[in-house]
């Protein structure tokens, strides 16, 4: 988030007055959608007991952990002001998603493949530009014209083993300043994306 200094009016002793901030999203960096595990207390510490103990032993999952760490969650991340409440006054309240982690994690992982299908997978978080991607065609290109390059001097080397050893020398050294020639003019496409 950036930081924007909101003005003040002339009346006001710019002196003494801190500046306010106003919060800013960048929309580069705002996801489409996002997905919200919630549950309630007794959920999560009957979740933490089913564990087995061998998941258990030398964490703090008993119950005055599970406790404590609940509580202190809670304080800090009061209802009214939630991740979840920045979430849905940021992209929406269609795009925050909202999934019950008091269910088996089968299920939890069977409702997110759904949400993700109906949504579509997240893109990089928005941060591929139209130069990156025109960028990447470009490489692809060069891939795909270097493999064609490649396999025509494997064709013309074949042809020129069946023809005879004495036209194979003329037809390699054509086939070579072919290549040559193409492969200058990707450098001129490169430098062009570039």
């Amino acid at each position: 988030m950036n930081q924007i200094e909101i003005q003040r009016e002339a009346a006001e002793d710019s002196a003494e007055a801190e500046p306010q901030f106003e919060d800013k999203l960048n929309e580069k960096i705002v996801p489409q959608y996002a997905i919200a595990l919630e549950a309630d207390d007794a959920a999560l510490v009957q979740k933490a007991k089913d564990l087995p103990p061998e998941v258990k032993d030398g964490t703090h999952l008993d119950d005055a952990g599970m406790a404590r760490r609940l509580k202190d969650y809670r304080a800090r991340n009061p209802e009214e002001n939630s991740l979840k409440d920045f979430f849905t006054g940021a992209i929406g309240y269609p795009n925050v998603l909202v999934v019950d982690s008091a269910l088996p994690t089968g299920e939890q992982l069977g409702k997110m493949r759904e949400i993700i299908e109906q949504k579509g997978k997240p893109c990089c978080i928005n941060m591929i530009t139209a130069e990156d991607n025109n960028f990447l065609r470009g490489l692809q290109k060069q891939a795909e014209k270097e493999a064609r390059a490649k396999a025509r001097a494997e064709a013309a080397l074949v042809a020129a083993e069946a023809e005879g050893s004495a036209q194979e020398e003329g037809s390699t050294q054509g086939a070579g300043a072919a290549v040559a020639q193409e492969s200058e003019e990707e450098v001129d496409e490169l430098t062009q994306l570039i």
